[in-house]
């Protein structure tokens, strides 16, 4: 299981460390991510 990548649709933006959620709400954790399409 740890070889199959997890894709994960969030309501909110990622800004490349942290997740805002609806972008109002923000925590303080790290999250390791990268987007599967560049725009």
């Amino acid at each position: 299981i740890e070889d199959v990548p997890l894709i994960m649709f969030y309501p909110g933006t990622y800004s490349g460390q942290d997740l805002h959620l609806f972008d109002e709400i923000s925590d303080q954790n790290y999250y390791r991510a990268f987007k599967l399409i560049e725009r």
